[in-house]
C-alpha cells in the first residue's frame, strides 16, 4: 500500500541537505522526516518506512481481530441469552395452563 506521506528520491535528497544545514522548516515533513539524519540513502529510508508501516498494520490487523473475536462472543452470549429467555417463558407459559 503506498502512502501519499512518504517522499520522493529527491524530496528525500533535499530533505537530507536540509538537515545537514539545519534548515528542516525549509522541507514539507513527510513519514520518517524526523528520522532523515540516520540513513545513507533513499532505499535504507523506504525499507525503515516499510518495516515500521508493516508493523503498524500488523499490530491494527491484531486488534481488529481481537475486536470482531470479542463482538462474536458477546454475539454467542446475547443469542444463549435469548434462547435461554425464550426457554424459560415457554416453561412457563406452559405451566400456566
Amino acid at each position: 500500500m503506498v502512502s501519499i506521506d512518504l517522499p520522493t528520491q529527491e524530496e528525500f535528497e533535499k530533505a537530507q541537505e536540509a538537515a545537514d544545514n539545519d534548515n528542516h522548516q525549509d522541507v514539507k515533513a513527510f513519514y520518517g522526516f524526523s528520522r532523515i539524519e540516520e540513513f545513507d540513502d533513499y532505499t535504507e529510508f523506504m525499507s525503515y518506512v516499510a518495516a515500521k508501516k508493516a508493523a503498524s498494520a500488523s499490530s491494527d490487523a491484531f486488534e481488529t481481530k481481537c475486536a470482531l473475536d470479542n463482538y462474536e462472543h458477546y454475539g454467542k452470549i446475547l443469542l444463549l441469552a435469548i434462547g435461554a429467555g425464550a426457554l424459560v417463558e415457554a416453561v412457563i407459559g406452559d405451566a400456566r395452563f
